[in-house]
């Protein structure tokens, strides 16, 4: 549903008087929530950590390169009025380009994060079977290996 907002324009001298209805259309935001599935917090492995990144580059650079704005809610992230909600990654733009772009890389993000989710569960369920305690356990990554996203491999 497009909005539009009338103005009137006084075109001429004083005299004439000539109004022109131009239709303006108002600035869309468009808002999407991508649900973080799949992954869970553990001794060792923050979810939270892994999609906000140090210091928030990951999302920062999300935000900066779609020219969107990326935040990171729901039970167990900082933002407290979404605690009730499952832990999901909150965009907002004003361009549907923006936000197929925003959204390929919160996927991309999502994908490697859960990847490395899945290593950490395989190297936890590795010591287990020789009864290894393990409270933070080391996940060792071959160097070709290493899950990447498209652009954030050099932060």
């Amino acid at each position: 549903e497009r909005k539009y907002v009338l103005v009137f324009a006084l075109a001429g001298s004083i005299d004439l008087l000539l109004s022109l209805l131009i239709l303006l259309p108002l600035v869309q935001n468009f808002e999407e929530r991508i649900t973080v599935e799949g992954i869970e917090s553990g001794p060792g492995f923050s979810v939270v950590g892994k999609i906000v990144g140090r210091g928030g580059n990951y999302l920062r650079y999300i935000s900066d390169l779609s020219r969107s704005k990326v935040f990171l809610k729901g039970k167990g992230s900082n933002f407290q009025e979404d605690q009730d909600c499952p832990l999901h990654l909150h965009i907002m733009c004003r361009s549907s380009e923006d936000m197929a772009k925003a959204k390929e890389l919160c996927t991309a993000l999502l994908d490697t994060v859960r990847k490395q989710y899945e290593d950490w569960k395989f190297v936890c369920s590795f010591l287990d079977s020789f009864g290894v305690v393990h409270v933070f356990p080391p996940v060792v990554v071959a160097p070709s290996r290493v899950p990447t996203i498209a652009g954030l491999d050099h932060i």
